[in-house]
């Protein structure tokens, strides 16, 4: 929200065609190539400039782009379904994290209780063993 705030979406139209993009970006998402644009600032002047456009725009095709505070073109803000998704994932990692490392606690304190145990019923038959009369068996 802070970001969405910090600027605002323009739609200017593309002064230079863009080129055909030949690659796609390590994250699988389509590539964002540059080339120019002219839009009109607040104050009502034209600013020409570079930004982030679909590949092969041609020009005069009207593109949605992204204006910082200082009028500045960028990417903008992450959508809000990115948000959600990077959130709903990291936190189904931090609970099957938490869950593992109960288990795994889990298992040490059963580990250790089992110890203790076999420990008390080797006891347990060694006093009996002891008590045991040489004529009963």
């Amino acid at each position: 929200m802070t970001e969405e705030r910090s600027g605002r979406w323009v739609t200017p139209p593309v002064t230079r065609d863009a080129p055909a993009a030949t690659w796609v970006a390590v994250e699988g998402t389509a590539a964002r190539l540059r080339t120019g644009v002219a839009w009109t600032a607040p104050d009502g002047r034209t600013v020409t400039g570079q930004a982030p456009v679909p590949s092969a725009a041609k020009a005069g095709t009207p593109v949605r782009i992204w204006l910082d505070r200082a009028g500045r073109p960028g990417d903008g803000p992450r959508s809000r379904i990115d948000t959600v998704a990077d959130g709903v994932a990291s936190g189904t990692a931090t609970a099957a994290l938490s869950l593992t490392a109960l288990l795994a606690c889990l298992a040490l304190v059963r580990r250790r209780l089992d110890h203790h145990r076999y420990a008390a019923w080797d006891a347990g038959w060694l006093a009996m063993n002891r008590r045991r009369k040489p004529e009963d068996a």
